[in-house]
């Protein structure tokens, strides 16, 4: 989900207790919480915990970035999952070690993310103090006639910030070639910068680093005055 490696995560339903730490493997982790019958539901023969559950998990197990970017995931496959909803789901009435992470991740979601990588680096931005930041834009739409844009980020009107997985150029993941998809990209770019605005690119392994992407950004927003793009976004 993440885009990085990660274990495999097995829920074992029953009171046996796990095995002492002096007979796990290096591999293995376990976790013991309770587990009511309303979280379980059986999917193709294959019993699952709920979707509330699950989210309630990934959040307060492996952090806010994690629960984000499944919370994410739910609301732009499924809009009416807003975060009123999301609260009404996740918090109202209930109570759980770990709240306070998936009241954040609730309150950072959105249902306008394109991708895991997204969601992560829109967390990293609005967890961050970045120098120069002054207003955060998600999915903005830019108009260059006669062209409309859409941008990942942009940054106090003038910073376009494109977040691009590696598999965009692998020509296989993807219905459009490696040079296709370079083409498109200056093309764009092109176009936005006759305009007045700036594009950063960043990849993978900017956003496996936070402390790596917002220098990035940093330097961008540092490295001229701001310019005034020729018409509005």
């Amino acid at each position: 989900m993440l885009g990085t490696p990660k274990k495999v995560e097995l829920n074992y339903v029953g009171s046996v207790k796990p095995p002492g730490k002096s007979t796990r493997r290096d591999y293995q982790h376990y976790r013991s919480a309770f587990l009511p019958e309303e979280s379980v539901i059986t999917v193709g023969g294959a019993r699952m915990t709920s979707l509330p559950r699950t989210l309630i998990d990934v959040t307060r197990f492996h952090g806010v970035t994690a629960g984000v970017v499944a919370m994410d995931s739910l609301r732009a496959s499924l809009p009416r999952f807003d975060r009123k909803a999301l609260e009404k789901l996740l918090l109202d009435g209930q109570s759980y070690r770990g709240k306070p992470k998936v009241r954040e991740a609730i309150a950072l979601s959105t249902g306008k993310s394109e991708s895991p990588l997204e969601s992560r680096a829109r967390v990293a931005l609005l967890t961050a103090k970045v120098k120069g930041l002054e207003t955060l834009e998600f999915q903005k739409e830019i108009t260059v006639a006669p062209h409309l844009f859409r941008a990942d980020f942009l940054i106090n009107g003038w910073l376009v910030v494109e977040v691009d997985g590696r598999a965009k150029y692998d020509g296989a993941t993807f219905s459009q070639s490696a040079e296709q998809a370079i083409r498109e990209e200056r093309e764009r770019e092109v176009h936005l910068s006759r305009q007045g605005f700036r594009v950063l690119r960043v990849h993978d392994e900017d956003i496996d680093n936070p402390a790596r992407l917002v220098a990035l950004v940093e330097r961008e927003l540092s490295s001229l005055a701001s310019p005034k793009p020729a018409r509005p976004a």
